[in-house]
């Protein structure tokens, strides 16, 4: 027996068909796992529904991460990524202060503006 695909030239024997796992499918044809159970002594336990609500989330997630948060994050990257620098670090305590300060409000260091080049020392 053999079946035709879509595609002209292609047959696939009724062997190789059977290779192919066949998932639990609910009339309209998506994955259904709701009668998957297990057992253990008397108790019977049924996560077929919950492995059903796990992958229609875990779909839904990543759907929503590369079709929105994926493109949104690169164009705000590529926004941010003309901006001109408004903080520095300071060279004594590390702290983040404005690029036209000249002492860090954190450890009181006298600091040379950015815009003035420093003095040698000695």
């Amino acid at each position: 027996m053999t079946w035709r695909s879509t595609l002209p030239g292609r047959h696939c024997s009724s062997a190789a068909a059977g290779l192919a796992p066949r998932w639990p499918r609910s009339p309209d044809g998506t994955p259904n796992f709701g009668n998957l159970t297990f057992k253990a002594g008397k108790a019977v336990f049924s996560y077929g529904q919950f492995v059903t609500a796990a992958l229609a989330f875990l779909i839904s997630a990543l759907v929503v991460y590369f079709i929105l948060v994926l493109p949104v994050s690169r164009l705000l990257q590529l926004l941010e990524r003309n901006k001109a620098a408004t903080t520095r670090d300071c060279p004594e305590c590390t702290m983040s202060i404005p690029v036209a300060a000249r002492r860090c409000p954190q450890c009181t260091a006298e600091i040379t503006a950015a815009t003035e080049r420093p003095q040698p020392v000695g």
